[in-house]
């Protein structure tokens, strides 16, 4: 206890700097000190709240209340204390005694939020204060997370911005590696994906990599299956046609990435014959030469053959064989005359399927008459003599002639049709 008349003179020198601290004066008989001016002194001040009567200004003095004050408070802020500066309490006149004096002040307190971390922060003065922070062990963020600290020391308006890298996934709290078999491919808080089929991985993998013997193309996204060697067609056969062959086989079934399947048919035993393509499982080829054997391969391909062609050691690729094929002569059907006149004629025959040149003779009372040849399969014939004409017609090369039957031109206009044909060899 300080002895009346007394001055009390508090020294406080501050060892760190805050924005904004408070103090407390706990007063415990008449007065608290809760004001302050630019030099620093406190000015005595009648507790808040407590009974004004009994209290006198006497020549700048204080007279005591009639009864004990306790337990009185009242805060003093200020954001202007630095280092080295001094708090002084000054006092004259009645006794009174301090019991004691806290300084303090609020912060907003260390967090861990959504894979964020913020630093302890003195909370401002007034409104609010913007704070930076920093994503957690392998969490990113393209532009810094932010935290409002306000003067109440609380946070609020967290705006998220840590991701999990590609590899991690949020669990806990925490980014943990992606396990074994499974994949994140972007930087983002989804959870790892099952690796696609016919792949693997370890553990943190951006992506799976395919099996031995599997692959993807260079345009497949991470997400699709690893497709292998598509199997050899099956139940593949050949059947010969007037001039041609028709190739037949059982279609293959896209993988499981639904990759699009085409065919590639080569010539075996042809001396000048370019690969087909086909998405079609069926297939005609013309124009071969009769009397001829032929074998063709067929292998059924996709977007991933090529890739695997690429390969150090690139797997066998399943082909299909046909049985040897024999081509029958080519034979020309149906040669008849479809008008007649007195001294015209007009020849016609059924078409062979592909491009061949024909070659049609004309034999008049049992003597070659005329030989010539044509791409057409109809010949008009005038200013014929008087006489029995009869036509032969081959594909050129060939030595099977089909010939129509006998036409009769007497230099009369003739009204008669002839459908019926024969054939014979030269």
């Amino acid at each position: 206890m300080i002895s009346s008349k007394c001055q009390i003179f508090f020294h406080l020198v501050w060892i760190s700097v805050f924005k904004n601290f408070f103090y407390f004066v706990y007063c415990d008989t008449e007065k608290v000190f809760n004001s302050a001016e630019k030099s620093g002194q406190l000015k005595a001040q009648p507790c808040q709240g407590v009974c004004m009567k009994g209290w006198q200004e006497f020549g700048g003095t204080w007279k005591a209340c009639d009864y004990k004050i306790e337990n009185l408070r009242s805060v003093l802020t200020s954001n202007e204390i630095s280092i080295g500066e001094e708090l002084q309490f000054t006092h004259y006149g009645s006794c009174v005694e301090i019991k004691d004096i806290q300084v303090y002040f609020n912060f907003c307190p260390s967090s861990n939020i959504k894979l964020t971390k913020f630093p302890r922060t003195v909370a401002p003065v007034k409104a609010f204060q913007k704070v930076e922070g920093s994503c957690i062990s392998y969490a990113k963020a393209l532009t810094p997370p932010t935290y409002l600290c306000q003067t109440n020391g609380k946070w609020f308006a967290f705006k998220e911005k840590c991701k999990c890298k590609a590899g991690y996934e949020e669990s806990e709290s925490l980014c943990k590696k992606c396990p074994q078999n499974y994949y994140k491919q972007n930087l983002g808080n989804a959870k790892c994906s099952r690796c696609p089929k016919n792949s693997n991985s370890r553990k943190d993998s951006v992506y799976c990599d395919c099996k031995h013997g599997y692959a993807r193309s260079p345009k497949d996204s991470f997400s699709v299956d690893c497709g292998g060697v598509l199997p050899k067609p099956v139940d593949f056969r050949a059947v010969a046609k007037r001039g041609g062959v028709e190739l037949k086989w059982r279609p293959v079934s896209r993988d499981s990435a639904g990759r699009r399947v085409w065919y590639v048919i080569q010539c075996e035993s042809c001396s000048e014959f370019t690969p087909i393509t086909t998405e079609h499982p069926n297939l005609t080829i013309n124009g071969l030469a009769p009397n001829t054997e032929y074998a063709f391969l067929l292998t059924a391909e996709n977007v991933l053959t090529d890739v695997f062609k690429s390969f150090r050691s690139p797997p066998k690729l399943n082909k299909a064989r046909t049985a040897v094929v024999t081509l029958e002569a080519l034979k020309v059907d149906d040669v008849h005359a479809t008008k007649i006149n007195f001294n015209s004629i007009r020849l016609q025959w059924i078409p062979l399927i592909g491009h061949y040149q024909y070659h049609v003779k004309v034999y008049r009372d049992g003597i070659t008459y005329m030989d010539l040849n044509t791409n057409s399969t109809r010949k008009d014939f005038f200013n014929l003599q008087a006489g029995i004409y009869k036509f032969g017609v081959n594909v050129v090369g060939e030595s099977f002639v089909t010939t129509s039957q006998e036409i009769k031109l007497s230099g009369k206009l003739l009204n008669s049709y002839f459908n019926l044909s024969s054939s014979f060899n030269l």
